[in-house]
């Protein structure tokens, strides 16, 4: 939905299945992209061991959305701001928490 919509979108799933978080972080900070999970392991990256994430990271906490209805949701969600660069976000059912992130 979201390359049908013009964005460029690289799908860890689909390149690099088995890389490790620390990597796609360094991936998204190289390629200047946000990244965008459902893993909450980057803000333990970040907030814990001190990686840098600049590039932005969006969490998606939507479990109770129906699987179906989930790229509507993620696709709203993203469309709704422009300032995902440089902060932490997490997006649920309800609403859009987002807090800077610390300079490393």
């Amino acid at each position: 939905m979201l390359r049908a919509a013009g964005h460029s979108v690289t799908y860890a799933a689909e390149e690099s299945p088995r890389a490790e978080d620390a990597d796609l972080l360094a991936r998204a900070m190289r390629e200047d992209r946000v990244l965008i999970t459902f893993d909450t392991d980057f803000g333990d990256l970040v907030y814990l061991v001190g990686r840098p994430a600049s590039c932005g990271i969006v969490l998606f906490r939507i479990a109770r959305v129906p699987a179906a209805e989930r790229p509507a949701v993620i696709a709203n969600a993203l469309t709704a701001r422009t300032d995902w660069p440089g902060h932490f976000s997490v997006v649920d059912e309800r609403n859009i928490r987002s807090r800077v992130l610390p300079d490393i």
